[in-house]
């Protein structure tokens, strides 16, 4: 039978664990199954940390000595101002057992080092359990430690799965962290920093080199600024039907659903870009068409070959132009409204992204699919020009032409999100109605 939680006893330990619970808010303790735990660590739902009765205060006093970075694989040791990445296990013989080298950022100076993983996160190893699906943090990189902790403690192995597992990973091996030491406090920002240009400068000298592998907080479609219309009418029709059509449309679109955010973004905008390649609008393709009809055609190819090929090239010139075209032609405005409603907060709003990015305010608040459809033109080709510049942000750097960017971040992922919704409904209509395109 478990214990309830007595509250005396947790607001005791909850105030013994004051310093870490400031210095990582994200963290929270909590009381479960008859055990105390430390939930959200490194703001990663993935993994807990057991306060266990037996070693509290020495797990106490180890959190409190310690920021969790959300960013990184790692530990910050307030006592030393040094952060610890949590690598693997490595024989003596390997080239970075041991491997140390100063580092030298605009006027900082650190010293890197490989050497052995320090107690306090042999400890944190010892008393974390997984704690929900795993995602690509892998845990921190602590499951190996916990499995380390599990066979070393066995006074003999349960089959020979266990003896081969110990051999392969931990036999003659020791566990390794890479240190940075020289930050004068924390600073998120700085030790990012920092970690990417190790990671280049590294790179550039040794290949192999261990990469710092600096984590973006999980994007979530089903957030604030995306909602997902499930379902596009009331009930599923009892009859389906599409073309074959161009198989390299749809592979557009099966990676863009699998990708993350920015990804996704672009595989669906390239999916646009393919189609609107070989779109001509109804003007440009009834005056080819009227070449083609003319009485003469075959004793002057040469001369219409040209007036033909001088209609395509400048048609094809103005690439959003054409763009624009194929949306306002074949994209029904109640399908895109139902989209922009459901997310009418996010795209009644401007948005400035990190890197100077700006999508301009799509809608105003009182709009409804009335005034939509009467603002049609508009809107449709305001929305092939947010598409068409976020494009160029994702992929260009900065030169005379694209003078901001969209710089990787939470912040600027969530605002790709909100318009993915947009996208994706384009997207599928074109392939939908391409045999007509």
């Amino acid at each position: 039978m478990v214990e309830e939680q007595n509250e005396e006893t947790f607001d005791a330990l909850r105030k013994k664990l004051t310093p870490f619970l400031e210095n990582n808010p994200d963290s929270k303790l909590v009381y479960t199954e008859g055990l105390y735990k430390i939930k959200n660590p490194w703001n990663d739902p993935t993994l807990s940390i057991i306060i266990h009765d037996e070693i509290q205060d020495k797990i106490i006093s180890t959190l409190n000595k310690l920021i969790l970075p959300p960013c990184l694989s790692a530990i910050y040791h307030l006592d030393s101002h040094e952060i610890e990445y949590i690598f693997m296990f490595l024989k003596e013989d390997d080239p970075y057992y041991n491997l140390s080298f100063d580092f030298t950022l605009d006027d900082n100076d650190y010293k890197c080092a490989f050497r052995e993983a320090s107690e306090e996160l042999m400890l944190i190893g010892k008393t974390f359990i997984p704690d929900g699906e795993e995602r690509d943090t892998e845990w921190r990189n602590l499951w190996r430690y916990r499995l380390y902790w599990m066979l070393e403690n066995e006074e003999s192995y349960q089959d020979d799965m266990d003896a081969e597992i110990w051999q392969s990973n931990f036999e003659e091996k020791h566990p390794i962290s890479f240190f940075i030491k020289g930050f004068r406090e924390y600073d998120e920002e700085q030790v990012i920093r920092t970690s990417k240009k190790l990671n280049f400068l590294s790179y550039y000298y040794d290949r192999k080199f261990p990469r710092i592998i600096i984590h973006t907080p999980p994007c979530n479609e089903n957030n604030e600024k995306s909602k997902i219309v499930t379902k596009l009418t009331k009930d599923f029709p009892k009859h389906i039907r599409i073309k074959t059509g161009d198989e390299t449309l749809l592979d557009f679109v099966s990676e863009a659903r699998n990708a993350v955010p920015r990804l996704s973004f672009l595989y669906y905008y390239m999916a646009l870009e393919y189609a609107s390649f070989y779109y001509l609008e109804s003007d440009t393709k009834k005056e080819i068409l009227k070449i083609f009809a003319e009485p003469n055609l075959l004793s002057n190819v040469e001369k219409y070959s040209k007036e033909i090929l001088d209609k395509c090239v400048k048609y094809h010139e103005n690439t959003e132009k054409r763009l624009e075209n194929l949306l306002t032609n074949y994209c029904k405005v109640d399908v895109l409204w139902q989209e922009i409603d459901a997310n009418k907060s996010f795209f009644c709003k401007k948005h400035v992204y990190e890197g100077g990015f700006t999508s301009e305010q799509l809608i105003r608040e009182k709009f409804t699919l009335t005034t939509f459809q009467e603002n049609r033109k508009e809107k449709i080709a305001k929305i092939s020009d947010i598409l068409t510049r976020m494009r160029n942000a994702l992929v260009h750097g900065r030169d005379k032409k694209q003078i901001s960017v969209i710089k990787p971040g939470k912040d600027n992922e969530q605002n790709i999100i909100g318009w993915l919704p947009i996208i994706r409904r384009i997207t599928e209509q074109i392939i939908i109605y391409q045999e007509i395109i």
